[in-house]
């Protein structure tokens, strides 16, 4: 059920001055946090500078932006500690530029990313990928399908660019968007939370059985 019917059903109780079910209200806030990490989550980390000038400011420095009917309302900022833990959806970035070094086998122990790795199985032939940089985990899995068949792939796009091309994404900050990868450009510039959507929906196109979860 869309959320405009979800919000639609629940101002029928409230109109009449009702209680609103908690069957509903879970219903609303688990299509809301589906919407924020799917619709907003994504767009903020690709278009956050990856470094900002803090003027020696040592502490951890939080901001936050307030959104009324899709227009930025205000901005703040906090120096408070674990101001984050006040938000619905946290979704650290992955460090794209970090290699893993040659040589690495599945589940080897490289250098811990700040995100959250997860860890991807293929039931069928018992093969699983879970590294500590979540772009090796995709990367490797992508391979195990087959780079060129997921290039067909279109359920999931990055401005305009597939998730497995041949085409680079260039960009004035020369950041990197993408790894190449036996001559193919995987995108990587993603959470990990999408790094596993897309597994999801890859594995679901093509009808492989996989299990994927966080560490």
């Amino acid at each position: 059920m869309k959320l405009s019917d979800l919000y639609a059903e629940r101002d029928v109780f409230v109109k009449y001055g009702q209680e609103v079910p908690t069957e509903l209200m879970v219903k609303i806030e688990d299509a809301e946090r589906s919407l924020m990490q799917s619709n907003i989550v994504e767009v903020f980390s690709e278009v956050l500078p990856r470094t900002v000038e803090t003027g020696g400011i040592k502490k951890p420095i939080t901001i936050g932006a307030s959104y009324v009917d899709g227009k930025l309302h205000c901005v703040g900022i906090s120096l408070k500690e674990n101001a984050l833990s006040q938000f619905t959806i946290v979704d650290d970035i992955d460090e794209p530029t970090q290699d893993r070094g040659d040589g690495v086998e599945s589940g080897s122990e490289i250098t811990r990313s700040t995100s959250r790795p997860f860890r991807i199985r293929f039931v069928d032939d018992k093969k699983e990928f879970a590294y500590n940089k979540a772009q090796w985990t995709l990367i490797d899995a992508l391979k195990h399908i087959g780079l060129e068949r997921v290039s067909r792939f279109q359920g999931e796009m990055f401005k305009g660019f597939p998730l497995v091309g041949k085409q680079q994404r260039i960009t004035p900050d020369n950041y990197i968007w993408q790894k190449n990868v036996d001559g193919w450009w995987i995108y990587i510039n993603m959470t990990n939370a999408r790094k596993m959507r897309c597994l999801e929906k890859i594995a679901e196109w093509l009808g492989i059985n996989v299990e994927i979860s966080y560490i």
